[in-house]
């Protein structure tokens, strides 16, 4: 339906990259958003693997609010019990590292 609406889609299948999403995938969806944000909302939906929806939220907050990788997950585990696994925590303080590497 969104696509009919002329919503752009894209497709970040995860299923090559394990329970996490890999730098590719998360560099693709930071650009997707910087080039959509200033549009209105974002939508994300996981369903191979499930469970990367949490990370790429986190990520995308850690970006462009400077929040830590902890401070995201709290977040998201008081919006959304349950959504955010221990994985994922893992996985978003290596991110934390190369996004702190990445700021001038």
């Amino acid at each position: 339906r969104f696509k009919e609406k002329g919503v752009p889609h894209y497709d970040l299948s995860g299923a090559q990259w394990g329970d996490q999403p890999c730098d590719e995938m998360t560099d693709s969806w930071v650009k997707i958003c910087d080039k959509h944000s200033a549009s209105g909302a974002i939508a994300i939906h996981c369903t191979d693997p499930p469970g990367q929806a949490a990370p790429l939220m986190a990520l995308w907050m850690m970006h462009t609010h400077s929040f830590s990788s902890g401070e995201a997950l709290a977040y998201l585990r008081i919006m959304s019990p349950g959504t955010a696994t221990r994985n994922a925590q893992q996985y978003l303080e290596v991110c934390e590292k190369r996004i702190s590497q990445k700021l001038p």
